[in-house]
């Protein structure tokens, strides 16, 4: 048999035993988008809101947060008749701004701009990178939650947030209300945003700070609590299946049309298995999810969650852009895991953390890892890099023939496995 595995914008064939000895894990189809009129409906037709149009009068001031480049959620399909519906309404193209969530990640180039909200709207709308290192940021919440955030998030009329809802490793799920927090938020806030993950009592991570949960994911609650201050109108989420296609698009209200979204993601994307598997072979299913380790990382967290402690886990990622920050790899000079929690407590740092987790894997399974990551960083982390596409597939395909039982998940940045009988949120 043989499976697709992407990597960047490649494809790679692994040769793979038949089932039951080896089973391939896949996204159940929600049913792709067909078009235009899907969206129009979604905006017409909103859940638990007015329609979109009716929101917005002449004069208004509106600012349409969307994600950046590590994150496609179709924004080149949906705001084409957005910006329709607001004209329409009386709202000129000048009064509109875009706004990217950056998060604390790097400025993006004219050409990533223009390819995540497409030709027409990048010429017409100005479009605005959010820098989590501004001075421009104003202060809103209470005084038991609060946060700094891009002033064009706050000072503006009316805001509408926007993204693609998948699981996230530590807020349960993307989307909805980290599109504001951290999205648009200050570096210092982000980082105090990441660092509810860490249990406050005991060493390591909170139970409820993790993939498909998201009551009293202590992030997520924070998260919801910031976007309630700035009061966005309007939300609009899609569904992204593997390969780029919008499986469907949930607009209206910002707390529950997210939900919903949350609801179809963990029915198309939850796949429960029998038990781990000795070799788990894993793609992040190409770009974006690939563009660089930080982004890879959570691939790998969700595969090693079908995966034996012990067990070999062979995960593909581009990282195109290396690994996404600059003081990763000084972690891992702290050596084992309980060592760099013990300094991350000390200095917290978003990306620090994804260093503990990244340690904590690699110390309970023997990672090789394929990607265009420098080797000496590869092995700091711990992984085994893999010389080339053609060892590396052969090396799996031999892995898993040789295994009792193992599992290919191609689509490793859209699945969460869950092993029978435990909860998955």
């Amino acid at each position: 048999m043989e499976v697709i595995l992407g990597y960047g914008g490649e494809e790679l064939k692994l040769a793979t035993p038949p089932p039951p000895k080896c089973k391939t894990l896949l996204c159940t189809p929600h049913g792709k988008l067909k078009g235009r009129l899907e969206v129009d409906d979604a905006l017409d037709n909103p859940i638990d809101s007015k329609p979109f149009s009716a929101l917005f009068k002449p004069g208004d001031t509106v600012t349409i947060i969307v994600p950046d480049i590590t994150r496609y959620c179709g924004a080149d399909i949906f705001l084409p008749p957005v910006i329709e519906r607001l004209n329409r309404a009386g709202v000129k193209d000048d009064a509109i701004i875009i706004l990217f969530a950056n998060g604390i990640h790097r400025k993006q180039t004219s050409e990533e701009k223009k390819s995540i909200v497409g030709g027409e709207v990048y010429g017409r709308i100005r479009c605005v990178d959010h820098d989590a290192m501004g001075k421009d940021h104003i202060l809103v919440g209470h005084e038991d939650c609060q946060a700094r955030l891009n002033k064009l998030a706050v000072q503006r009329g009316k805001l509408i947030i926007t993204g693609a809802v998948g699981f996230h490793y530590l807020a349960g799920f993307g989307g909805g209300r980290k599109a504001v927090m951290p999205g648009v938020a200050s570096h210092d806030d982000a980082k105090k945003f990441h660092n509810l993950c860490m249990n406050l009592d005991k060493p390591g991570r909170s139970a409820s700070a993790r993939a498909g949960i998201l009551e009293g994911n202590p992030m997520s609650d924070y998260a919801f609590k910031i976007m309630n201050a700035v009061n966005p109108v309007f939300l609009i989420n899609s569904v992204i299946e593997p390969g780029g296609k919008i499986a469907g698009v949930f607009a209206g209200d910002p707390v529950t049309a997210f939900i919903k979204a949350c609801s179809a993601v963990k029915k198309m994307c939850t796949v429960t298995i029998g038990a781990p598997a000795d070799v788990v072979v894993a793609s992040c299913g190409g770009a974006p999810k690939d563009i660089n380790f930080i982004q890879a990382h959570k691939t790998y967290e969700y595969s090693a969650g079908a995966l034996k402690p012990g067990g070999k886990l062979y995960l593909a990622a581009r990282c195109s852009d290396g690994i996404g920050s600059d003081d990763f790899i000084r972690w891992f000079e702290n050596g084992k895991p309980a060592l760099i929690e013990k300094q991350l407590r000390q200095n917290f740092s978003i990306n620090g953390h994804t260093a503990l987790a990244t340690a904590i894997k690699s110390d309970l399974y023997e990672t090789h890892l394929l990607s265009g990551l420098d080797h000496d960083k590869v092995r700091a982390m711990g992984m085994i890099p893999a010389d080339s596409a053609t060892s590396f597939l052969s090396e799996a395909s031999k892995a898993l023939k040789t295994a009792r039982n193992g599992i290919v998940i191609p689509q490793g940045g859209y699945i969460l496995p869950v092993v029978a009988g435990e909860q998955s949120g």
